[in-house]
């Protein structure tokens, strides 16, 4: 074991961790422990974190859905390049990220020696993954804690730049947003949270040492009360460069963006999986703002495909309602983004103006259609002379009734 290992190792004995092979984990020997002793009564069914996982894994699918099928539409369209092309990568870090929560023994049910060799045959085959990890190349891995009634989910993003690795703590929220540097929006005045918090300058040696994830990974898969965003943030994040974790503030770019709104915003996990998508802990890198705007808009563009042909009358007025309300989110998102939002590279004004002329297109082509598609029709009933309407407007009725099209 190296000395890294054994300085983590100590920080575990320190702060009282279960060993490997404790029962904590085991939901009868936790249910019996003198702080779930109350919550075993009034609650028949242990805790489980299997659909926080699940709902994860469809909000990560979704984001490489989006990335596939704007790469479909430039081959079906004989385009040489897609928008998102560059965010290939990423992709495969979150189909990695699928695989892995399928393996990671979060929800296994399982106590003592089983679980034991559950979880050491994912480590060894996660450290074998992070050895072949190429240089630009980054992965995300599920993250997160679980205690014996509850569980907060995170992402992480491993990434190779060569000679040293960044490590990045992608959060949501609520749950320990208070580690992660806080903004102030000029013009609303709201706090701003910077959600991607990236530990800068870590040598190879510290994540190809198995106690490191040892000592993270079983925060998944071990519950216990001791499972903290304190442990997480004060002790593992700075033992990976050897730094206070305040000192990474400034090593690189740093977004800020609103949290969600409401926990159940946050349990969705739709931001936690655009900013895994769009996250890249790299100097000069393309700003996950304007990746977001770009993965926005093939979501909006995808919508678009599916109602181009819907004749007049024929959408749902809740369907139409739910598409307007997508269009005018991304009209507002659209709207903050400046030059400061694309990154660090010299032609970040071109490239935002295209993004934006992209925008603007798509939400006319978007609500042009919409109005279509949701538009009533038109007969000889739907237009009656009333008592006090105006003669302009008998005359319009009676011409209408007697077949002229004039009005309509």
């Amino acid at each position: 074991q190296s000395g890294f290992g054994a300085s983590l190792a100590g920080v575990g004995n320190a702060l009282g961790l279960p060993s490997a092979g404790s029962k904590e984990g085991d939901p009868a020997s936790s249910s019996a422990s003198d702080g779930n002793k109350k919550s075993a009564k009034s609650n028949k069914t242990p805790f489980t974190a299997s659909p926080s996982y699940e709902q994860l894994s469809r909000s990560l699918s979704f984001m490489c859905h989006l990335v596939q099928e704007n790469e479909r539409q430039m081959y079906s369209s004989g385009g040489k390049s897609y928008p998102l092309q560059y965010l290939r990568g990423n992709q495969i870090g979150l189909e990695a990220c699928l695989k892995i929560i399928q393996l990671l023994p979060h929800s296994a049910g399982a106590s003592g020696k089983q679980l034991d060799g559950l979880f050491l045959n994912f480590i060894n085959t996660f450290v074998n993954l992070v050895g072949n990890l190429q240089v630009g190349q980054q992965l995300v891995m599920p993250g997160g804690w679980q205690q014996t009634d509850s569980c907060h989910i995170c992402l992480y993003i491993l990434r190779n730049m060569g000679t040293r690795y960044s490590f990045s703590v992608v959060n949501t929220g609520p749950a320990g947003l208070e580690y992660h540097p806080s903004n102030f929006d000029s013009v609303t005045g709201r706090q701003t949270k910077q959600l991607c918090l990236t530990v800068w300058d870590v040598p190879p040696e510290r994540v190809t040492d198995s106690t490191f994830w040892v000592l993270l990974f079983r925060m998944q898969v071990y519950p216990s009360k001791r499972n903290t965003a304190e442990f997480l943030y004060t002790k593992l994040l700075p033992a990976l460069n050897s730094r206070p974790l305040a000192s990474n503030k400034d090593t690189g770019h740093a977004e800020y963006f609103y949290p969600p709104a409401t926990t159940l915003a946050a349990k969705n996990y739709h931001q936690l999986a655009l900013l895994g998508l769009t996250s890249i802990p790299e100097l000069n890198a393309p700003s996950s703002k304007y990746s977001s705007l770009l993965v926005r808009n093939a979501a909006v563009e995808i919508a678009y495909r599916g109602v181009a042909d819907a004749p007049p009358s024929s959408m749902d007025p809740e369907d139409v309602r739910i598409l307007k309300l997508t269009a005018r989110n991304l009209a507002n998102f659209a709207s903050t983004m400046d030059s400061s939002s694309v990154g660090d590279s010299g032609d970040g004004m071109q490239l935002l103006g295209g993004a934006l002329s992209q925008t603007w297109n798509l939400l006319d082509k978007l609500l042009g259609q919409l109005s279509i598609a949701s538009s009533k029709p038109l007969d000889q009933h739907s237009i009656v002379t009333r008592p006090g309407v105006t003669q302009a407007g008998a005359d319009e009725s009676v011409e209408f009734n007697n077949g002229h099209l004039k009005n309509l």
